[in-house]
Protein backbone atom coordinates (compact mmCIF):
# COMPACT_ATOMS: atom_id res chain seq x y z
CA UNK A 1 0.00 0.00 0.00
CA UNK A 2 2.87 2.49 0.68
CA UNK A 3 3.52 2.40 -3.10
CA UNK A 4 0.38 3.06 -4.12
CA UNK A 5 0.15 5.94 -2.04
CA UNK A 6 3.41 7.29 -3.25
CA UNK A 7 2.06 7.03 -6.94
CA UNK A 8 -1.11 8.63 -5.75
CA UNK A 9 0.53 11.50 -4.16
CA UNK A 10 2.62 12.12 -6.99
CA UNK A 11 -0.37 12.50 -9.44
CA UNK A 12 -2.02 14.60 -6.97
CA UNK A 13 1.08 16.90 -6.89
CA UNK A 14 2.16 16.82 -9.97
CA UNK A 15 -1.77 17.30 -11.56
CA UNK A 16 -0.18 20.76 -13.14
CA UNK A 17 2.73 19.54 -14.63
CA UNK A 18 0.99 16.65 -16.15
CA UNK A 19 -1.74 18.93 -17.70
CA UNK A 20 1.01 21.44 -19.07
CA UNK A 21 2.42 17.95 -21.21
CA UNK A 22 -1.23 17.18 -21.98
CA UNK A 23 -1.83 20.37 -23.32
CA UNK A 24 1.63 20.68 -25.41
CA UNK A 25 0.51 17.26 -26.70
CA UNK A 26 -2.92 18.35 -28.05
CA UNK A 27 -1.40 21.85 -30.05
CA UNK A 28 1.25 19.15 -31.40
CA UNK A 29 -1.01 16.34 -32.32
CA UNK A 30 -2.81 16.10 -35.94
CA UNK A 31 -5.40 14.16 -34.12
CA UNK A 32 -6.91 16.89 -32.55
CA UNK A 33 -7.45 20.17 -34.42
CA UNK A 34 -10.66 21.51 -32.08
CA UNK A 35 -8.54 21.36 -29.30
CA UNK A 36 -6.50 24.27 -31.17
CA UNK A 37 -9.01 26.14 -31.22
CA UNK A 38 -8.88 26.14 -27.16
CA UNK A 39 -6.71 28.82 -25.49
CA UNK A 40 -3.56 27.58 -23.71
CA UNK A 41 -4.81 28.32 -20.05
CA UNK A 42 -8.46 26.37 -20.95
CA UNK A 43 -6.32 23.67 -22.23
CA UNK A 44 -4.27 23.14 -19.10
CA UNK A 45 -7.79 23.64 -17.18
CA UNK A 46 -9.33 21.03 -18.92
CA UNK A 47 -6.41 18.53 -19.01
CA UNK A 48 -5.51 19.17 -14.93
CA UNK A 49 -9.49 18.77 -14.15
CA UNK A 50 -9.11 14.79 -15.50
CA UNK A 51 -6.05 14.47 -13.26
CA UNK A 52 -7.56 15.50 -10.35
CA UNK A 53 -10.36 13.64 -11.02
CA UNK A 54 -8.72 10.81 -11.03
CA UNK A 55 -6.83 11.30 -8.13
CA UNK A 56 -9.92 11.99 -6.23
CA UNK A 57 -11.84 8.66 -7.45
CA UNK A 58 -8.77 6.59 -6.76
CA UNK A 59 -8.62 8.16 -2.94
CA UNK A 60 -12.33 7.14 -2.91
CA UNK A 61 -13.42 10.88 -2.86
CA UNK A 62 -15.86 10.60 -5.53
CA UNK A 63 -17.52 7.64 -6.44
CA UNK A 64 -18.92 6.20 -9.85
CA UNK A 65 -22.16 8.09 -9.83
CA UNK A 66 -20.33 11.69 -9.49
CA UNK A 67 -17.80 10.59 -12.27
CA UNK A 68 -20.76 10.06 -14.08
CA UNK A 69 -22.30 13.31 -13.61
CA UNK A 70 -19.18 15.13 -14.11
CA UNK A 71 -18.32 13.49 -17.44
CA UNK A 72 -21.68 13.00 -19.54
CA UNK A 73 -21.56 16.75 -18.90
CA UNK A 74 -18.37 17.44 -20.24
CA UNK A 75 -19.43 14.63 -23.00
CA UNK A 76 -22.37 17.24 -23.64
CA UNK A 77 -19.74 19.97 -23.97
CA UNK A 78 -17.82 18.68 -26.49
CA UNK A 79 -20.68 17.89 -28.68
CA UNK A 80 -22.04 21.40 -28.65
CA UNK A 81 -18.36 22.95 -28.96
CA UNK A 82 -18.10 21.28 -32.18
CA UNK A 83 -15.41 18.03 -31.45
CA UNK A 84 -15.62 14.99 -33.20
CA UNK A 85 -16.08 12.12 -30.77
CA UNK A 86 -13.00 9.91 -31.74
CA UNK A 87 -10.68 13.44 -31.29
CA UNK A 88 -11.87 13.40 -27.69
CA UNK A 89 -11.24 9.80 -26.70
CA UNK A 90 -7.62 10.49 -28.52
CA UNK A 91 -7.05 13.16 -25.95
CA UNK A 92 -8.10 10.88 -23.18
CA UNK A 93 -6.12 7.99 -24.56
CA UNK A 94 -3.01 10.87 -24.76
CA UNK A 95 -3.61 11.79 -20.77
CA UNK A 96 -3.70 8.23 -20.22
CA UNK A 97 -0.22 7.45 -21.98
CA UNK A 98 1.34 10.72 -20.49
CA UNK A 99 0.21 9.48 -17.27
CA UNK A 100 1.86 5.89 -17.52
CA UNK A 101 5.27 7.55 -19.00
CA UNK A 102 5.20 9.79 -15.91
CA UNK A 103 5.02 7.11 -13.70
CA UNK A 104 7.34 4.93 -15.02
CA UNK A 105 10.06 7.70 -15.43
CA UNK A 106 9.85 8.96 -11.86
CA UNK A 107 12.37 6.43 -10.50
CA UNK A 108 9.24 5.26 -7.64
CA UNK A 109 8.72 1.88 -9.23
CA UNK A 110 12.66 0.19 -8.94
CA UNK A 111 11.46 -3.19 -8.74
CA UNK A 112 9.57 -5.99 -9.97
CA UNK A 113 7.89 -5.92 -6.50
CA UNK A 114 6.97 -2.40 -6.81
CA UNK A 115 5.75 -2.60 -9.89
CA UNK A 116 3.44 -5.83 -9.26
CA UNK A 117 2.70 -3.76 -5.92
CA UNK A 118 1.17 -0.65 -8.13
CA UNK A 119 -0.65 -2.73 -10.18
CA UNK A 120 -3.62 -2.55 -8.03
CA UNK A 121 -3.21 1.38 -8.85
CA UNK A 122 -2.56 0.95 -12.85
CA UNK A 123 -6.10 -1.20 -12.92
CA UNK A 124 -8.08 1.77 -11.33
CA UNK A 125 -6.16 4.07 -13.63
CA UNK A 126 -7.15 2.34 -16.68
CA UNK A 127 -10.74 1.78 -14.94
CA UNK A 128 -11.15 5.48 -14.48
CA UNK A 129 -10.15 6.31 -17.91
CA UNK A 130 -12.81 3.44 -19.16
CA UNK A 131 -15.09 4.69 -17.24
CA UNK A 132 -14.82 8.41 -18.03
CA UNK A 133 -14.94 7.33 -21.61
CA UNK A 134 -18.06 5.89 -21.41
CA UNK A 135 -19.70 8.69 -19.86
CA UNK A 136 -18.26 11.39 -21.89
CA UNK A 137 -19.72 9.41 -25.03
CA UNK A 138 -23.24 8.84 -23.08
CA UNK A 139 -23.19 12.62 -22.57
CA UNK A 140 -22.39 13.65 -26.57
CA UNK A 141 -24.84 10.96 -27.76
CA UNK A 142 -27.40 12.49 -26.02
CA UNK A 143 -26.60 15.93 -27.05
CA UNK A 144 -26.36 14.56 -30.44
CA UNK A 145 -30.11 13.02 -30.01
CA UNK A 146 -31.60 16.65 -28.91
CA UNK A 147 -30.29 18.23 -31.56
CA UNK A 148 -31.23 15.54 -34.36
CA UNK A 149 -34.66 15.47 -32.66
CA UNK A 150 -34.84 19.38 -32.58
CA UNK A 151 -34.51 19.53 -36.57
CA UNK A 152 -37.09 20.59 -38.98
CA UNK A 153 -36.10 18.13 -41.64
CA UNK A 154 -39.13 15.54 -40.43
CA UNK A 155 -36.71 13.21 -38.71
CA UNK A 156 -39.14 12.60 -35.35
CA UNK A 157 -37.79 11.12 -32.23
CA UNK A 158 -39.93 7.30 -33.15
CA UNK A 159 -37.44 7.31 -36.65
CA UNK A 160 -34.27 8.15 -33.94
CA UNK A 161 -35.34 5.41 -31.59
CA UNK A 162 -35.05 3.09 -34.79
CA UNK A 163 -32.58 4.27 -35.94
CA UNK A 164 -30.20 4.09 -32.66
CA UNK A 165 -30.34 1.16 -30.81
CA UNK A 166 -31.67 1.34 -27.12
CA UNK A 167 -28.97 3.23 -24.40
CA UNK A 168 -27.84 5.14 -27.03
CA UNK A 169 -29.12 8.22 -25.82
CA UNK A 170 -31.04 8.19 -22.43
CA UNK A 171 -34.23 8.47 -23.98
CA UNK A 172 -36.21 7.42 -20.96
CA UNK A 173 -35.98 8.52 -17.15
CA UNK A 174 -36.44 4.72 -16.32
CA UNK A 175 -33.08 3.74 -19.25
CA UNK A 176 -30.97 6.16 -17.73
CA UNK A 177 -31.30 5.06 -14.02
CA UNK A 178 -31.23 1.60 -15.20
CA UNK A 179 -28.43 1.77 -17.68
CA UNK A 180 -26.25 3.56 -15.34
CA UNK A 181 -26.42 1.58 -12.24
CA UNK A 182 -25.64 -1.55 -14.37
CA UNK A 183 -22.35 0.41 -15.51
CA UNK A 184 -21.81 1.62 -11.79
CA UNK A 185 -22.25 -2.17 -10.69
CA UNK A 186 -20.17 -3.44 -13.51
CA UNK A 187 -17.44 -1.70 -12.94
CA UNK A 188 -17.30 -1.51 -8.50
CA UNK A 189 -15.61 -4.63 -8.57
CA UNK A 190 -12.25 -2.52 -9.79
CA UNK A 191 -12.90 0.36 -7.41
CA UNK A 192 -12.09 -1.82 -4.08
CA UNK A 193 -9.84 -1.25 -1.94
Amino acid sequence: MIIINKLLSMIEKNSLQLAKKWKKEMLESEYTDTYKKISEKELIKRGELDFVNLGEWIDGDIGMEEIGKVYINIGRERFIEGFALSEILYAFHCSKKLLWNYILSSGILTSALEIYQAMDLIVRIYNFYDVAAFYIIRGYQQSLFAKLAQRKSGIDVKTLKDIFPLGYAFTEKWEEKNLTEDWIQSWNLFKAK
